[in-house]
């Protein structure tokens, strides 16, 4: 039998046993070597599984600047697998006026082994997370406030009606069909018009019914930075205008109606020689009210007139009370007039009538004068009238004329009366137009009583006389 390994350490007594280990070690290194290179697949590894969500991003408010170059279709890669694409933008006007921004994007992220759903910058995309967008031109960040399939966000045309006082010129440059604009897109539009007087002749008060597109967060109904109820803030931009105003009106538009009133007012004799029934009361364009009825009284200044209008106003109303501008049409407010020839403010004494009240009729009525001179006194003659609109509010039928009496004390003493040398007194019965009432008699918008006096012009002369009996 041979020996595998003689006394020389050889194999078999051919080769030496060191040698023959290097040998088998070389041959085993390239035997993997080759099944390394030879034995990998063509086939490349798998790229990691993907998926995109939708989210609502609030950027909240932006300057006019960063609003107008933020786009559909801007992209923010974070990752070979997470990236961010704009598919719609939403721009509304926030209480300030600036641009708020909601953004709907599309979040494509690596499908997670941890939760479901992707993840996307190393986390699950939840509401209220804080999402970044970066791009050649802006950077903004805005919170998660919706998730879901749709690409778009979803808004809803609401009709609302807003007030606010505009200046003079601001309200003549808004018009129907106006576009409100925010960093270029369009966000309402201007649908219908009232436009009324204050008692600024500067500043106008202006109704518009707009159409805005609104969207629903938690039931409620919002536009910008505002619920969309009534007595909320609203302001909407246009180009040469601010709206500034509140919500009068959710889901419906302009209720106009036509309202009878009966004004009263003290004012300039010019103004009043202008007034004529079918006189339009205008501002901006827009008819706001139409005289029907006119009465002018003469007072006791010659230069100011007391006049009653009977006005048909075109209201619009929202609650339960029609409202004329700012106010209420009710009775004690103010109502501002304006035509082309004159401008006036009155107070309301009558709604749902153009006349004054009580049943027009003609008493006898005596007067007094005392202590005239003698010269004014023989003035005041029978015939004589006081006219307005041309009817004959006073018609004089008798006058009585006697010398005032004087006290003159003589030398002993002692009282005299005797006759004065030019004073007048004076006793005056006329046929005057009252207005019969349940508290009695008006005269020229006045209620009046014995030892009341009343102011008459009779055209010669102007006189205010103390009413001595009523027939």
């Amino acid at each position: 039998m041979v020996d595998i390994i003689d006394d020389e350490g050889r194999l078999f007594g051919a080769v030496n046993i060191i040698d023959a280990l290097v040998v088998l070690l070389v041959l085993a290194v390239t035997v993997a070597g080759v099944a390394l290179v030879f034995g990998q697949s063509d086939e490349p590894a798998p790229e990691p599984e993907t998926d995109t969500v939708y989210a609502t991003l609030d950027l909240g408010t932006q300057s006019s600047t960063i609003a107008t170059v933020i786009n559909e279709g801007d992209t923010y890669e974070v990752t070979d697998s997470n990236s961010l694409t704009i598919s719609d933008l939403y721009v509304t006007p926030n209480g300030d006026g600036r641009p708020r921004v909601l953004a709907r994007v599309a979040l494509t992220g690596q499908l997670s082994d941890q939760y479901e759903g992707i993840s996307y910058d190393g986390a699950p995309p939840r509401l209220g997370r804080t999402l970044e967008i970066v791009t050649g031109e802006y950077r903004v960040d805005g919170r998660i406030r919706a998730l879901g399939d749709a690409q778009t966000i979803s808004q809803d045309s609401a009709t609302v009606v807003v007030s606010d006082r505009l200046s003079r010129s601001a309200a003549q440059a808004i018009a129907v069909g106006d576009a409100i604009r925010v960093a270029g897109r369009t966000t309402g539009t201007v649908e219908d018009l009232a436009v009324y007087a204050t008692d600024d002749p500067n500043a106008h008060q202006v109704y518009a019914q707009l159409n805005v597109s609104a969207t629903q967060r938690q039931g409620e109904l919002r536009f910008g930075g505002s619920v969309l109820i009534n007595g909320a803030s609203i302001t909407l931009p246009g180009d040469e205008y601010t709206l500034s105003g509140t919500v009068e009106r959710v889901g419906g538009g302009l209720d106009r109606a036509t309202r009878n009133v009966l004004i009263t007012n003290v004012i300039d004799a010019t103004d009043a020689k202008q007034i004529t029934p079918g006189d339009i009361s205008s501002v901006a364009g827009y008819r706001t009210a139409a005289v029907e009825r006119v009465t002018v009284y003469d007072t006791n200044n010659p230069d100011r007139k007391r006049v009653f209008m009977g006005l048909s106003l075109t209201t619009v109303q929202h609650t339960d009370r029609p409202q004329f501008g700012e106010m209420t049409v009710q009775r004690g407010n103010n109502v501002a007039v304006q035509t082309d020839a004159y401008r006036l403010v009155g107070q309301i004494q009558r709604t749902g009538a153009l006349e004054q009240r009580g049943r027009v009729t003609t008493r006898t009525m005596t007067f007094r004068l005392a202590g005239v001179r003698e010269g004014r006194a023989n003035s005041i003659q029978p015939g004589l009238t006081e006219r307005s609109s041309e009817e004959t509010i006073v018609q004089v039928t008798n006058v009585n004329r006697r010398p005032s009496t004087i006290l003159i004390r003589g030398d002993d003493g002692s009282l005299g009366v005797f006759d004065h040398p030019t004073n007048r007194d004076v006793t005056i019965t006329a046929r005057v137009q009252v207005r019969q009432t349940t508290d009695g008699v008006r005269v020229k918008g006045q209620p009046v009583r014995q030892g009341e006096q009343v102011t008459i012009d009779l055209g010669v002369t102007t006189i205010r006389p103390t009413v001595t009996g009523i027939q």
